[in-house]
């Protein structure tokens, strides 16, 4: 990855938003949910010694929240492989680096993911979503960005999201709970 330290990290931690929230499996090898340096190797140790180190630390409980965000919506799991659990919201936003789309339940319950995975700020960011208001219960930077937002009159949310970051937001007459 490029750029700084504080940027990897922050960029790992979209990739991993990305990754956990996105159809398919997951499966992610030792060191990787603390951001080790080097690739795994069966013949050396991992880089425990990176955990002393607090960011380390804080990234591993944010791959440990995304597990617990993983399993407690089935969203993200119950129609993996078929394409009713799955809507691109944002296909062709590469100019901006930017990614979304909605996973969707059994139960017909719906998420909204999206993840920037560019350095600058992405300001009005439009989704066209099923009216309603959302709340946003998920997101690469600890704190949650925004408690409530509405669908506009076309049926859109509108939203800003930081560098290196995503978000996952419910409608809130779906159930949340983590």
């Amino acid at each position: 990855m490029h750029g700084g330290h504080e940027e990897k990290l922050a960029t790992l931690r979209a990739a991993f938003l990305f990754f956990m929230t996105f159809p398919g499996k997951k499966l992610a090898f030792m060191g990787t949910e603390y951001g080790m340096h080097r690739e795994w190797d069966h013949d050396d140790t991992i880089e425990w010694g990176l955990l002393s180190d607090e960011r380390y630390d804080a990234l591993r409980e944010y791959v440990a929240s995304l597990n617990r965000l993983y399993l407690s919506s089935p969203e993200l799991y119950e129609l993996d492989f078929s394409e009713d659990g799955f809507s691109w919201l944002l296909p062709d936003e590469a100019e901006r680096d930017l990614v979304s789309y909605l996973r969707r339940a059994c139960d017909g319950s719906e998420l909204v993911v999206a993840v920037s995975f560019s350095g600058a700020e992405n300001r009005d960011v439009a989704v066209s979503v099923p009216s309603g208001r959302y709340r946003s219960f998920f997101s690469t930077h600890g704190d949650l960005p925004y408690s409530e937002i509405d669908t506009d009159r076309e049926g859109r949310l509108m939203f800003s999201l930081p560098p290196f970051g995503g978000v996952v937001l419910k409608r809130i007459n779906d159930a949340v709970t983590l």
